[in-house]
């Protein structure tokens, strides 16, 4: 939400306008009750509605969780994969899954289900 929040602000003192501020993070969260990374996407409109979503997860094996605190996701991946910069192609999640389902899908999945409250006005606070 900080993230929407401080686009909108910097929309404001640069005089620029948008119908949707859009913003995106990813991270190692254990609230489910294993470790796991999970997209977090946001949405709000120049109305002031929000919308929030979340990409399906993906399971972090209990060994590489204190190396994801210390240092990213990426780093972890690039040195488990002897890989460069994987977050800029299909992501770890790609060579996870064979390619299955790559960065930009779960991108894409949290994006869309952001966008559910202004898909379907119903289903909003």
């Amino acid at each position: 939400m900080n993230r929407v929040d401080n686009l909108i602000k910097y929309a404001q003192v640069n005089h620029l306008s948008a119908d949707y501020y859009l913003a995106i993070e990813s991270g190692l969260v254990s609230e489910i009750g294993f470790w796991s990374i999970i997209n977090v996407a946001v949405v709000k409109d120049n109305h002031g509605v929000v919308g929030k979503g979340t990409s399906a997860s993906f399971p972090v094996p209990n060994k590489y969780v204190a190396a994801i605190k210390k240092e990213t996701l990426g780093s972890v991946m690039d040195q488990m994969f002897h890989e460069s910069d994987l977050r800029s192609s299909t992501g770890g999640i790609g060579l996870l899954t064979r390619e299955a389902i790559t960065r930009i899908d779960l991108t894409a999945q949290a994006f869309l289900m952001a966008l559910t409250p202004f898909i379907n006005p119903n289903w909003r606070d």
